[in-house]
Order: structure tokens, then sequence, then C-alpha cells
């Protein structure tokens, strides 16, 4: 299940600072800029040995700028295939509901011509 949130919804989650040792967990903060027409994926696995299963994550675009406006999409596979895709104009906070032991790419792809700069913050946890 995919459903975007409010800014209020995302700030009462509680997301921890994840340890580099929990390989499998995703603590992403990641400032881009994509040329036109580019992509950028970020890759989760959500299964681990020595920790609770992380079985949700969040994706948030903000500070997001391109002349012209700004038009992007973000693209959820699971385990290679699209469970998502949607068309954004300005700042996105949407919340996943993951399966345990599968594996996610996040790719947001620049459906203009222009450059897109903006900062994705995504984060696993426990439901």
């Amino acid at each position: 299940m995919v459903r975007a949130i409010t800014e209020e919804e995302y700030e009462q989650l509680t997301l921890e600072e994840i340890a580099p040792i929990e390989l499998n967990s995703a603590n992403i903060d990641d400032n881009a800029t994509l040329e036109g027409l580019a992509h950028k994926s970020y890759k989760l696995n959500m299964a681990s040995w020595t920790q609770p299963n992380h079985n949700g994550f969040t994706v948030k675009i903000s500070n997001a700028s391109s002349y012209g406006g700004v038009r992007y999409n973000i693209i959820i596979n699971q385990n290679g295939n699209a469970i998502y895709n949607r068309a954004y104009y300005g700042t996105a906070t949407l919340v996943f509901d993951a399966q345990n032991n599968s594996r996610y790419e996040v790719i947001i792809l620049n459906a203009s011509t222009n450059s897109l700069k903006y900062r994705a913050k995504i984060n696993s946890y426990i439901r």
C-alpha cells in the first residue's frame, strides 16, 4: 500500500537514526541535481539477519526546483517490478507498507528537459 501523507503525519513517524552496520535499513538524505530527462535510483533491502525487519519506508522529496517548473516522477520497484509510478510538481511525502524480504528501488525521474534540483529523504522503519 502506498499513500501520500501530510508534513504533520511525517513528523509524527518514529524515524530513528540507523547504525551503518545495519546495511538493510534505509537512512538516505541526498541533495541531488538531475539533468533533463535523467533519473537517480535509491535501493533498499527490507531483510535483516540481525535486526527486526523494517516493514515500512517513507519517501520525502523537498526543495525541488527547475527552470520552467518542477516535473518529476517517483517510481517504486519491488523485486524488479514497478508497483508505483506517479507524477509530481512540487514536494511529495509518501509512506509505503513494505514486504519482508523484498528489495525496493526508488527512482526519481526528471520529466523535464531542464535540470531538476531536489532533496530526497528515504527512511525505513518498523511499523
